[in-house]
């Protein structure tokens, strides 16, 4: 935030705090998003206040580090899909999402999200992709089920829909 790169947490924290109790949303890492134009930037910000020394090839999605024993990963991109025009798709509409973001508190703090309906959006993408790449858990179909059933109205369905639509997983939403 000192160095104004846009960025906004993702996943875990993110989806934590709208659980009854978010202490019992088991995290792995914190996952932050900066897209792919902050990237570099964010990359570079982050070595010089630790110390710490990275690759300088940058990574196809994310870049992963520890601080202080948590576990940290760097987003450039949120999803890798395999045709070209939804890849493409996706990454604008993230890259938009980092302006349009919300902001939650935790623990004090106020900290950048995904706004309700672009959240829902990744979140779909997400389970799709651990789905078919690397399997999927509950906690996953939880964070959905809290997310979608938390106040609706500020999530708009039709640009949901519209999106979901424009990749391909518009029925797949609808079967999860």
């Amino acid at each position: 935030q000192r160095h104004n790169i846009p960025f906004v947490i993702v996943k875990g924290q993110s989806v934590a705090a709208l659980y009854p109790h978010p202490d019992l949303r088991q995290s792995g890492d914190i996952d932050v998003f900066c897209g792919q134009n902050h990237f570099v930037e964010a990359r570079e910000q982050i070595a010089q206040k630790t110390d710490l020394q990275f690759d300088p090839a940058i990574p196809v999605k994310h870049l992963a580090f520890s601080i202080d024993g948590s576990k940290y990963e760097l987003h450039r991109i949120l999803s890798i899909f395999s045709y070209p025009p939804n890849q493409q798709f996706f990454n604008e509409n993230m890259e938009e999402a980092l302006v349009r973001h919300d902001e939650i508190e935790i623990d004090g703090v106020k900290v950048p999200v995904l706004a309700p309906t672009d959240s829902i959006f990744f979140q779909v993408v997400h389970i799709f992709y651990h789905i078919i790449k690397e399997g999927i858990g509950l906690r996953q179909l939880c964070d959905l089920a809290i997310f979608v059933h938390a106040p609706q109205e500020r999530v708009d369905f039709d640009e949901l829909q519209s999106n979901l639509k424009k990749i391909g997983l518009e029925e797949f939403f609808q079967a999860i």
